[in-house]
């Protein structure tokens, strides 16, 4: 911004200010800010020559967030069980303060985060373990979604489920989880919806709750063991 300012002033044949001046005027006389770089961004829109199909890219990006609010207030009033669940990313094990480990082979450990909606009850809840123990893929996946709805205190009081999640195949929208579904209509469930956001518009509630995990994490300079995460 300097520069075009130099370029400006030498159009006009105005003397320029020093940039310690100008950073000095511009920070203090003008309530102007900028915003942060974007992370995690819809790849579509990062392509300068966009498509046509990116305004309908969009407005089924926001239907999609209308449904689930939908789906969430159906579900404060207790008609139906609503669950969004995704994988958060991966950490490294150990977690030392030494640089020296920074450059060692190192341990990931997963975490499912999985939200739950039901009636007065909005709650999270995660399902960790280690790469030692299970992989990422949809079995770990469907296991630790099967293992929450079994310990939730909600469980059989509603036969209506709607699960959330991102649209990734080899984790969510697969066979594995259909048999999941199946599963759980057996076992009691009446009507079970699994409904995905569009790609590149996946924020939900679990992203909500792993920006708490890993503030946790950043507050402490050694972690061993994915028991030290859980707590």
């Amino acid at each position: 911004m300097y520069d075009e300012y130099i370029l400006f002033c030498q159009q006009q044949q105005i003397k320029p200010v020093s940039s310690y001046s100008y950073r000095y005027i511009f920070t203090s006389h003008f309530n102007l800010g900028f915003g942060s770089p974007r992370s995690d961004a819809c790849s579509l829109y990062d392509n300068l020559d966009k498509c046509v199909n990116a305004d309908m890219h969009k407005q089924r990006a926001d239907e999609a967030f209308e449904v689930q609010k939908h789906d969430k207030k159906l579900s404060a009033e207790s008609k139906l069980l609503c669950i969004t669940f995704d994988l958060q990313q991966t950490l490294p094990l150990p977690k030392l303060s030494t640089s020296k480990a920074f450059y060692l082979r190192q341990v990931w450990s997963y975490n499912l985060g999985v939200q739950l909606t039901f009636g007065s009850t909005s709650s999270a809840f995660f399902h960790s373990w280690s790469e030692n123990e299970g992989g990422r893929g949809c079995a770990e996946i469907g296991s630790s979604v099967l293992a929450f709805l079994k310990n939730s205190n909600c469980s059989g009081k509603c036969k209506h489920l709607v699960a959330w999640s991102h649209s990734c195949a080899g984790q969510n929208k697969n066979l594995v989880i259909v048999c999941l579904w199946q599963l759980l209509i057996l076992q009691g469930y009446e009507i079970i919806d699994h409904k995905f956001l569009e790609p590149g518009h996946t924020f939900h509630d679990s992203d909500r709750d792993f920006g708490h995990v890993e503030l946790s994490v950043k507050r402490h300079e050694n972690i061993y063991s994915v028991n030290q995460i859980r707590k």
